[in-house]
């Protein structure tokens, strides 16, 4: 936290150049979870490195008890679906 951004670059762009040093590596992929409480730094700090939004990944969930379903009509069941991370990818130059 308290790392002058510079020496926070200069690291991570390190990290990259010895990614794609290693044979046949031609992408990076990371991910962002959306619960975390630096989400958006690290969105906006991905996104100025390059990175680009490829997928997301959302997650489903709905009690499925059958005499619960049965007693509400499956039609009228509303699952409550949530992002729960977003993956961007970086392409080597």
């Amino acid at each position: 936290k308290d790392c002058p951004t510079e020496a926070k670059d200069k690291i991570f762009d390190e990290l990259l150049d010895h990614v794609y040093s290693k044979d046949g590596i031609q992408q990076i992929r990371t991910g962002v979870v959306i619960g975390s409480k630096t989400k958006n730094e690290q969105i906006k700090y991905f996104k100025k490195k390059g990175f680009v939004e490829a997928e997301r990944y959302y997650t489903y969930s709905k009690d499925l008890d059958i005499e619960k379903s049965a007693a509400i009509g499956l039609a009228k069941m509303n699952p409550d679906i949530e992002l729960n991370e977003i993956f961007y990818t970086h392409e080597r130059k």
